[in-house]
C-alpha cells in the first residue's frame, strides 16, 4: 500500500479550494483509499471557535490574526493531521501555512521571518509533501464572493492583491513544494488537474 500523503489546497477567498478539496477526498475515498479532509481554522473545537470570530467580522491586530491562526494549526496538526497519517489515511486540508504566508505576510505586513518560525513551531515540522494553488484572477474571485461573509472578504481589491502576489510568490521561491492550477476554468478541469496530482503523490 502507498505510502499516505498530505496535500494542502491554497488560494484566496473564493479560489474554490474547500469545494475542490471536498470533491477530491471524495474520489479518493470511492477509490478505497482512506482520507481525511481538513480546512483552517477549524477540524477541531479550537480552530472552529476561531473560525466563528472571523464570522462574526472580528478586528484584530495584525500579529493577533498570526496567533490565532497558528493555535489553531497547532491543534489541528496534534490532534488531526498526525494521527490520520500514523493510521495510513492520507489527509487533504484546505489552507495551512502558505495562508498566513500570503495573507498575514504579503498582504497585512508581517514580517515573513517572523511567520517561518511561528509556522515551524505551530506544524512541529509537519509539512505537506505538495502545497496546491488554486490561482484565479482577483475580478473572478470578488465576482463569486459573498460580501460581508467575514472580516477578510470586507477586504478591498489591492488587499486580494497582494494576497494572490504572495501565494504565487510562495511558489516561485519553492517551486519544489508547490503546484500552481488555473481555477478559472471549470471545476470539473480543476478537479482533474488535482487527481493528477494526488496519483503522483500515490507513485512516490
Amino acid at each position: 500500500m502507498a505510502e499516505p500523503f498530505f496535500l494542502a489546497i491554497e488560494g484566496t477567498n473564493n479560489s474554490g479550494k474547500t469545494s475542490a478539496a471536498t470533491e477530491l477526498t471524495r474520489h479518493l475515498v470511492n477509490r478505497g483509499l482512506p482520507t481525511a479532509l481538513l480546512q483552517e481554522p477549524g477540524s477541531t473545537q479550537l480552530g472552529d471557535a476561531v473560525k466563528q470570530m472571523f464570522l462574526q467580522r472580528l478586528q484584530a491586530e495584525n500579529l493577533t490574526e498570526v496567533f490565532l491562526f497558528e493555535a489553531a494549526r497547532h491543534q489541528m496538526v496534534q490532534t488531526r493531521v498526525k494521527p490520520a497519517l500514523a493510521a495510513g489515511s492520507n489527509v487533504i486540508t484546505a489552507r495551512y501555512t502558505t495562508s498566513t504566508v500570503a495573507y498575514q505576510g504579503y498582504a497585512r505586513g508581517v514580517d515573513l521571518e517572523l511567520i517561518e518560525r511561528l509556522n515551524q513551531l505551530a506544524t512541529g515540522g509537519v509539512q505537506p509533501d505538495l502545497t496546491v494553488i488554486l490561482d484565479v484572477p482577483v475580478s473572478t474571485a470578488r465576482n463569486r464572493a459573498q460580501v460581508g461573509k467575514n472580516s477578510f472578504e470586507i477586504q478591498n481589491n489591492d488587499f486580494y492583491e497582494k494576497v494572490r502576489h504572495g501565494y504565487l510568490e510562495t511558489a516561485r521561491l519553492n517551486p519544489d513544494k508547490h503546484r500552481i492550477i488555473d481555477a478559472s476554468r471549470p471545476a470539473e478541469d480543476v478537479l482533474d488537474d488535482l487527481i493528477e496530482v494526488a496519483n503522483s503523490l500515490l507513485r512516490r
